[in-house]
């Protein structure tokens, strides 16, 4: 449903992005992670992410476009790294993804594009 929902708003005018752009950004979220997931889960022998994370993104992608999907996850896997050395979590034991998605777009919504223009400040 949050797919098809994604689908159907990036059709509006008035939204942020367009419709090449939601399908850039799903397609994008759903390729990057679900490469990831198939090549971290050869190294280590077992899955590591659950299809729901890849299903999420996707559907990120397709509200965000696609370099909001890409900062998303950046942005998640480092949240989520930070907690599991701060609350020292077993690294055997899984940890769920989504609610570190879910934070992760909360940050790009509310200061995506005031923290990537600082970061390329850095370099130009």
């Amino acid at each position: 449903p949050l797919i098809v929902l994604g689908l159907l708003i990036s059709i509006y005018p008035k939204f942020d992005i367009s419709i090449m752009q939601a399908l850039g950004g799903g397609l994008g979220g759903f390729v990057f992670l679900y490469l990831l997931a198939l090549g971290v889960s050869y190294s280590v022998g077992r899955e590591t992410l659950g299809g729901g994370d890849i299903k999420f993104v996707t559907a990120l992608g397709l509200f965000l476009g696609f370099r909001g999907v890409l900062f998303t996850i950046f942005i998640s896997a480092a949240l989520a790294l930070a907690a599991m050395l701060i609350f020292r979590l077993d690294r055997q034991k899984a940890v769920p993804f989504g609610p570190f998605l879910v934070l992760g777009a909360f940050i790009h919504t509310l200061f995506g594009n005031m923290i990537l223009e600082a970061y390329l400040r850095l370099f130009y």
